[in-house]
C-alpha cells in the first residue's frame, strides 16, 4: 500500500527564510561599517534607546546614509616600514642615522638660542660637525625609505617636549651648570677673563693728577674708565697717561671756526672777572696780525672806556664809548661784515637780577654775533656752576676762562664747559698784549692738566 505523505509544514520554512537575513545585518553593524541606503518605503526600525554622549552623529534624511557614532580615537601604532626593493637598497642612503643626527643637532642649536642646557647627543652624532650627507638630506626631498633596524622604530609624530626646559622627550640633557653652544661647551654664568693690562699704581697716579688740577673725582673716574675700556687698545705702547690726555681733549667742547669776514664779539661777566682784559687782548691780537680792521667799543661804561683805552694804548686801536644802546647798534651795523668789532660791557653782580635783565635787553638790541661769559679759573666748581645759572639771561654762546695764570686748578672751568656744553672759546693766561688771550686748544689744556 502506498505510504501516506507527511503532513506539509509550510509556515516553518517561511519563518526560517524571513529570519535568515537578521544575523547578517547584525554582523555588518558590529563591524563598524555604514548601513546601506534603504528606499523610502522601507519600514523604519524602532529607535534605539539614548546612549551616553559620545562623538557627534549625523541625522540622516530620506534617501541619505545615516552615520553611525564615531568610535573613540585610539592611538595609532607605528606603521611597519615597507621592505625596499633591491634597487632602492643600493641607491637610497641610510637616512635613519642621518635624520637622528640632524634632530639632535637641531635640539642643541635650539637650546643654545633659548639659553638653556642643551641635550646630550651621541658621540658620533654631535661631537663631529654635520657631514655633507646630512645637509644634503635636509635640503633635498625625502628619499626613498630604506630598511631600518628593528631597534630603531619610526615615530609617527615628533617627540613631545618635556615639561622641564622644552627638550624633546627621550633626549638626555647635559649636567646642570653647563651648556653647549654652537662653537663649544662653557660653564653657565662664566665670564671672560679681563686681561690685566692696566697698572693699578699708574691708574691711581693719573686719577690723583686729574683731581689735583681741579677735576671732580666722579668725572676723573669716568674718564679713567673710558680710557681703560676703549682707548688703550689704540694707544701706542698702551700709555695710560697719553690715553687719558687724549680722552680729556676729546671731551672739551670748543666753538667752530669763525665765518669769513668781520664779526661782532662781546665779553660779559662780573666786575673784576677779567672781561675788559679779554676785550683788549682780542682787539690787540687782530690789530697786530689780521687783515681785518678792528673797532673797540664800550657800552654804558662808568669810566667811559678809560680802562680799555689804557690797555690798548700803543696797539693802534681807538676806543669808542657809547652811552646808549642805539648809538652802539648803529655803529655795529655800519661795521658788520667788514671789521672785527669788540664790545666791552659793564660788570654785573650775579645776585643783581635787575641789572642782569637790563644788560640782557641791551645785548638783545645789538644782535651780536658772539657773546662770551667770562669765568675766572680761580672759582670752585660750585661757584662756577652758580655763576652760569644766574647769568643765563644773557644767553652766552661760549665761555672765556680768565686768570689761568693765577692757578693750576683749571679743571673746574673745563668740567663746567663739559657739563653745560658751553664751548670753551678763549683762555686768558697772563698780562701780555697780544699773546695772553688765545683760542682754547683742547690738546694744550689736557697737557696742562695731565703733564
Amino acid at each position: 500500500a502506498a505510504r501516506a505523505a507527511p503532513a506539509p509544514s509550510a509556515p516553518a520554512p517561511a519563518a526560517t527564510a524571513s529570519a535568515a537575513p537578521a544575523p547578517e545585518r547584525k554582523r555588518a553593524t558590529s563591524a563598524g561599517g555604514a548601513k546601506p541606503a534603504k528606499p523610502v518605503t522601507a519600514v523604519a526600525k524602532p529607535k534605539p534607546k539614548p546612549k551616553p554622549k559620545r562623538a557627534t552623529t549625523t541625522t540622516a534624511k530620506a534617501g541619505e546614509v545615516r552615520a553611525t557614532p564615531a568610535p573613540a580615537p585610539t592611538p595609532r601604532k607605528a606603521a611597519a616600514p615597507k621592505p625596499a626593493t633591491a634597487e632602492a637598497r643600493e641607491t637610497a642612503p641610510a637616512v635613519g642615522p642621518q635624520i637622528t643626527q640632524a634632530l639632535e643637532l637641531a635640539a642643541v642649536l635650539a637650546a643654545s638660542v633659548r639659553d638653556e642646557p642643551a641635550p646630550a647627543a651621541a658621540p658620533a652624532a654631535v661631537e663631529a660637525s654635520p657631514t655633507p650627507d646630512v645637509l644634503q638630506a635636509l635640503a633635498a626631498p625625502a628619499p626613498v625609505a630604506a630598511e631600518r633596524a628593528p631597534a630603531e622604530p619610526v615615530a609617527s609624530k615628533p617627540a613631545a617636549a618635556s615639561a622641564r626646559g622644552g627638550r624633546p622627550a627621550g633626549v638626555p640633557s647635559t649636567p646642570r651648570g653647563s651648556r653647549r653652544g654652537v662653537f663649544g661647551t662653557r660653564r653657565k654664568g662664566q665670564q671672560p677673563k679681563r686681561p690685566p693690562v692696566v697698572d693699578a699704581v699708574a691708574a691711581g697716579a693719573v686719577a690723583t693728577a686729574l683731581v689735583g688740577r681741579g677735576l671732580s673725582a666722579p668725572v676723573a673716574a669716568a674718564l679713567l674708565a673710558e680710557v681703560t675700556d676703549h682707548l688703550l687698545p689704540f694707544t701706542d705702547g698702551a700709555d695710560l697717561r697719553a690715553a687719558a690726555r687724549s680722552a680729556l681733549a676729546r671731551r672739551i667742547p670748543v666753538p667752530g671756526p669763525p665765518p669769513v669776514g668781520g664779526r661782532s664779539v662781546a665779553f660779559v661777566g662780573a666786575a673784576g672777572s677779567g672781561k675788559t682784559r679779554c676785550a683788549a687782548g682780542l682787539a690787540a691780537a687782530y690789530a697786530a696780525a689780521s687783515s681785518l680792521p678792528v673797532a673797540a667799543l664800550t657800552l654804558a661804561s662808568p669810566d667811559r672806556g678809560a680802562q680799555l683805552a689804557a690797555l690798548l694804548a700803543g696797539h693802534g686801536v681807538d676806543v669808542e664809548p657809547h652811552a646808549t644802546p642805539d648809538s652802539a647798534a648803529k655803529r655795529i651795523e655800519a661795521l658788520r661784515g667788514e671789521a672785527l668789532v669788540v664790545l666791552d660791557t659793564p660788570g654785573v653782580s650775579p645776585g643783581d637780577a635787575a641789572a642782569i635783565a637790563e644788560l640782557a635787553a641791551l645785548l638783545g638790541s645789538l644782535a651780536l654775533d658772539e657773546t662770551h661769559l667770562v669765568v675766572p679759573a680761580t672759582l670752585s666748581a660750585v661757584a662756577a656752576q652758580e655763576l652760569v645759572e644766574r647769568l643765563a639771561p644773557l644767553r652766552p654762546d661760549g665761555v672765556a676762562m680768565t686768570h689761568a695764570d693765577a692757578t693750576g686748578h683749571v679743571g673746574a672751568v673745563v668740567e663746567l664747559a663739559c657739563a653745560t656744553r658751553l664751548p670753551l672759546a678763549y683762555v686768558n693766561d697772563g698780562l701780555a698784549l697780544p699773546g695772553a688771550l688765545r683760542p682754547a686748544d683742547p690738546t694744550l689744556i689736557a697737557e696742562r692738566m695731565l703733564p
